[in-house]
């Protein structure tokens, strides 16, 4: 059953968050920026390094062209879902989130798992099917959830990106 409204999130998923501006956030927290080593590979076509304890952008290339990077998505799928589902949520799997291609974890349309184990999965495997499950039941639909998102988004400071699908 989904829960009435929204719930406070924390200053962690606030972190989290921040980075939904399009671009890969990378925390140096532990050490001061000259002492990081620069990354090797590809040079990035855009990226944001962040001294989260200060709160300052130290460096950033393209820091506000919104991007859907997978892994951010699915932590705002996450967060968004555990804003509106109470612990405990059986969630169903239709058919639609069933057929989502890889990742997944091969759940049966038909079933209905506890929210904890989808999140689990949702995280640690990037489940795609997982994920429409998880927005169909928190949304009613996957275009509601999108709101549901969208609106975490807001709250949470990421103005640059646009939740549209988990």
């Amino acid at each position: 059953m989904a829960s009435p409204g929204p719930t406070p999130l924390g200053r962690t998923a606030r972190t989290v968050l921040a980075a939904l501006a399009g671009v890969v956030a990378v925390a140096a927290a532990a050490a001061p920026a000259a002492a990081l080593a620069p990354p090797t590979g590809p040079e990035p076509s855009a990226y944001v390094l962040v001294d989260l304890d200060r709160g300052v952008v130290l460096e950033a290339r393209d820091a506000h062209t919104p991007r859907d990077p997978a892994s951010m998505v699915k932590v705002l799928t996450a967060l968004t879902a555990v804003e509106r589902l109470r612990p405990g949520t059986p969630v169903p799997v239709s058919a639609r989130a069933a057929a989502e291609p890889p990742m997944r974890i091969g759940m049966p349309a038909g079933e209905a798992w506890p929210r904890e184990q989808m999140l689990d999965a949702l995280l640690m495997v990037s489940a795609n099917d997982v994920a429409w499950a998880l927005a169909e039941c928190a949304g009613g639909d996957v275009a509601g959830f999108a709101a549901q998102g969208n609106s975490l988004m807001r709250r949470l400071g990421a103005t640059d990106g646009r939740f549209g699908d988990p």
